[in-house]
C-alpha cells in the first residue's frame, strides 16, 4: 500500500518525513527441519531469507522471489507468524516486516546475491529453531558495536545508524522465532 503522507501536529514531536520501506522473512525449513539463516560474516550479523517488497509486488510475491535469489530455494509458503513495526528516528525510517513460516520445494539452485551480500560475506547456514534463537541471544551489543566500528570504513554517523538498524534486525528475527514457537505450542 502507498504512502499518501505523513501527519505531525503533536509540537512535542520532532516532526520529519520517514522513508517508509515494506519487507517481508522466511522461517524458512529444509527437509531436515532446519531454518535458513543468512549470515554476513563480516559484520557478523544473522538475518531470515527475505528484504524488500518491490513496488507492485504482494508481500508472498516478494517472499518467493527473495527466498529464490538468496538461498537458491523455491517454496512453499505457510502460515503467517506475524508483523513488526521497526521505527528507526536515527535514519528517519519505518520499516514494516511480514514474516511467515515457509518449506523449500524441491532442490535448492544457485543463489543470487547482490553486490552488497557478497561485500558482506553472506552465506547461507541451516539451523535448528533452537540454535537460532541462540545464536540471535548471543550477539551482544556492545561487543557487536565495538567490532562493527572497528570493522567498518563509513563515517562515525553511519557506522552508528548501520549497527543501530543491524541490531534492530536482530531483536525482529528473534521475535519472530518467539512467536513461531508460541504458535507451535498454541498459546495465544
Amino acid at each position: 500500500m502507498k504512502l499518501i503522507t505523513e501527519i505531525c501536529i503533536d509540537p512535542e514531536v520532532e516532526c520529519k518525513s520517514y522513508r517508509f520501506r515494506r519487507t517481508n522473512r522466511a522461517i524458512l525449513f529444509n527437509e531436515q527441519g532446519q531454518i535458513a539463516l543468512l549470515h554476513e560474516t563480516i559484520p557478523g550479523f544473522y538475518f531470515f531469507p527475505g528484504g524488500g517488497i518491490d513496488d507492485g509486488e504482494c508481500p508472498i510475491e516478494g517472499l518467493k522471489r527473495e527466498c529464490l535469489e538468496e538461498v537458491g530455494a523455491n517454496i512453499q509458503i505457510g502460515e503467517p507468524v506475524g508483523m513488526i513495526i521497526e521505527q528507526m528516528k536515527t535514519d528517519a525510517r519505518i520499516r514494516i516486516s511480514y514474516c511467515y513460516a515457509a518449506k523449500v520445494d524441491g532442490d535448492l539452485v544457485q543463489s543470487t546475491l547482490t553486490e552488497k551480500e557478497v561485500r558482506n560475506g553472506v552465506v547461507i547456514e541451516w539451523h535448528s529453531i533452537d540454535n537460532a534463537i541462540k545464536l540471535f541471544e548471543s550477539l551482544k551489543p556492545k561487543k557487536l558495536y565495538k567490532d562493527w566500528m572497528s570493522a567498518c570504513l563509513l563515517s562515525e554517523n553511519n557506522q552508528l545508524a548501520k549497527f543501530r538498524a543491524y541490531h534492530s534486525s536482530n531483536i525482529r528475527e528473534l521475535a519472530f522465532l518467539h512467536e513461531y514457537q508460541k504458535s507451535l505450542l498454541g498459546k495465544p
